[in-house]
């Protein structure tokens, strides 16, 4: 299947409908930088990929810098933006403490997190929770940071190396 060329005035309404960030990790984006090793350069990716029946219609394009829409690959968008889990550290903290520590309906809001432990330490708490919850506990946790693993063996992106050794203190604990 051939790549339809759009026009000038369709990529920048593209470009101005996404906010001029990329969709997917939310960098700033540039107009006029096409080269891919120009920084904020972007290429319009498909939400839905042409392999599982996506169209090249507008609606199904999004602005994506470029190192993102190389890691799309052939892959959806929707299934690609599942699979990364949160782009903000403070997400992941708001989260964690919804998670462990909600009473009632009060949650976190936690605007400006910083972690302020080492990931050794992370990990070294994480390793004694893994020894002290049950297998079905263990069992929950590795579906959940198996994708974030998968991840850094695909990219060896360094932020998500921790999920990966968070994967492998669950598998060596229990087999």
């Amino acid at each position: 299947m051939a790549r339809k060329n759009f026009s000038e005035k369709k990529r920048k309404s593209v470009f101005v409908r996404d906010k001029r960030v990329c969709r997917r990790c939310g960098n700033k984006l540039f107009f006029g930088n096409r080269r891919r090793d120009q920084k904020g350069a972007w290429e319009m990716g498909h939400r839905r990929s042409v392999a599982d029946g996506g169209t090249s219609h507008l609606r199904n394009i999004v602005a994506l810098c470029y190192p993102c829409n190389l890691e799309q690959g052939t892959t959806s968008f929707a299934k690609s933006e599942r699979d990364m889990e949160y782009v903000k550290t403070s997400d992941k903290v708001k989260s964690w403490l919804n998670e462990n520590f909600s009473i009632g309906s009060v949650s976190f809001d936690i605007s400006n997190a910083k972690r302020s432990r080492s990931v050794d330490a992370e990990l070294e708490e994480f390793r004694k929770r893994v020894k002290k919850n049950s297998r079905e506990w263990a069992d929950k946790k590795y579906r959940e940071l198996r994708p974030l693993a998968r991840r850094y063996i695909t990219t060896k992106d360094p932020s998500y190396e921790k999920y990966q050794r968070m994967c492998w203190i669950i598998f060596n604990n229990y087999n």
